[in-house]
């Protein structure tokens, strides 16, 4: 049986008899006497499986693991356990290497990755042994990289960097991950996006080209569509010219389970765009844009396009498009509605597309002002003679004002029976008002 011994400075080690007047002894320092305690029940377990020669289980070997090389080189010394194997030097840029031998993304990602990549060499150096990048570390490289790039971009990066050190902790390169605390913020933008209305759109289709790029600008706006990637793979036997559909293939979202297509309503402005390409299209078995082939940069054609029309340039030249779809669509269908003909989920069509227009607001007052117009038309602010004389008409709301509710003052809605101020039960703020606000 072993025992904990403390010394007069205080430090502690835990010992046990060995033989006739011997003794073993582990120093561990200055420990608790909590921490020392556990320490002897581990020791105590090392010394019956050694004894009876029975294998180490998971949670002795895991605690053994997180031993220090000093405490651990003390244990094996006593013969409780074997000796580590030299510790494996892991470079920044051997786990790069072998991440992006085994990762398969999509091209797109995979130019992202190889980004972040290239800025974590550059700040940590490709030669760090990654065990010594601290948390602190981290937290300065990401401070670093927000003073050169955007709050969109330092999120996407950050998230990659957790992604290299999750899987290199799945493999056993890495011990742990410094990023994994590192705040990575949102990668929407409120800054880049822009609405754009369908007189506009008009205006730059008709700057268009050709009928093919009438009908790719149409997609991307009237359909959702992601352009390019979507748009150059659309045929024409995905368009149900009967029920007014079309299956969508969809690039980006194949890998998930049932999200390889999705049904998309053809709007009726684009109609007339679909049915002249096809008129014209020499090949109807074949791809309904054949300007491109699925990879092509079609950006500087488009942003010329934008320009020959006129029409002030918006920040994203397709993204905006569909982001003007998915809320054009969200004031008409209920969400899991829109999102499955968009393609996307509630959460990233909050995040990244659905934004607060100047309509919805100038909607939201138009009651207050359709109001004031009524009553300043009459040119009478007199009360409705059936009611009290404090009640007034709601056409006689001002616009911005409040309506207040305190003591006997009345509401618009005079005819509804209301809970009174007092009674047994202390008022509840709710309760304690002669209208509700909700």
């Amino acid at each position: 049986m072993a025992w904990i011994k403390t010394k007069t400075n205080g430090s502690k080690s835990i010992e046990w008899e060995v033989g006739p007047g011997n003794r073993a002894t582990l120093a561990l320092g200055t420990k608790s006497k909590t921490i020392a305690g556990r320490m002897l029940t581990r020791v105590e377990r090392l010394r019956e499986l050694v004894g009876t020669g029975m294998p180490m289980d998971d949670e002795t070997i895991k605690w053994l693991g997180s031993l220090s090389d000093t405490l651990h080189g003390r244990i094996v010394v006593l013969g409780l356990a074997s000796p580590r194997a030299a510790a494996q030097i892991v470079t920044l840029s051997a786990l790069m290497e072998a991440f992006f031998a085994a990762v398969s993304v999509k091209a797109a990602s995979l130019v992202r990755m190889k980004q972040a990549r290239a800025n974590l060499e550059s700040h940590f150096k490709p030669t760090r042994n990654v065990a010594t990048i601290t948390d602190a570390d981290a937290e300065d490289w990401r401070t670093a990289f927000r003073a050169k790039y955007s709050q969109a971009t330092t999120s996407r990066t950050v998230r990659y960097a957790r992604q290299f050190f999750i899987w290199g902790i799945k493999r056993q390169l890495v011990k742990s991950n410094p990023f994994a605390s590192v705040k990575a913020g949102t990668q929407s933008n409120a800054s880049r996006s822009a609405t754009i209305d369908r007189a506009t759109i008009r205006k730059v289709i008709e700057a268009a080209p050709d009928h093919e790029w009438r009908l790719l600008i149409a997609l991307g706006r009237f359909a959702g569509l992601r352009t390019p990637s979507e748009s150059l793979l659309l045929r024409w036997s995905d368009i149900d010219w009967v029920n007014r559909t079309m299956n969508v293939r969809s690039p980006k979202t194949e890998h998930h389970e049932g999200k390889a297509e999705r049904l998309v309503p053809i709007d009726a402005e684009l109609l007339p765009y679909l049915r002249d390409s096809f008129d014209l299209a020499t090949n109807r078995a074949d791809a309904v844009i054949t300007l491109y082939r699925v990879g092509a940069n079609i950006n500087p054609q488009f942003h010329r396009i934008i320009k020959r029309s006129g029409v002030a340039a918006w920040p994203r030249a397709w993204h905006n498009l569909r982001a003007s779809r998915q809320n054009e669509l969200s004031r008409l269908h209920p969400g899991h509605v829109v999102c499955a003909w968009m393609g996307n989920s509630r959460t990233i069509a909050d995040e990244h597309y659905n934004v607060v227009t100047a309509d919805d607001v100038a909607k939201a007052t138009s009651w207050v002002q359709s109001g004031v117009q009524s009553g300043s038309s009459s040119g009478s602010s007199q009360t409705n003679p059936g009611r009290s004389a404090s009640v007034q008409n709601v056409s006689q709301v001002p616009v911005n004002s409040t309506l207040t509710h305190s003591g006997d003052a009345a509401c618009i809605y005079p005819n509804k029976r209301l809970m009174g101020r007092a009674g047994l039960e202390p008022a509840t703020p709710a309760f304690s008002m002669r209208c509700s606000t909700n």
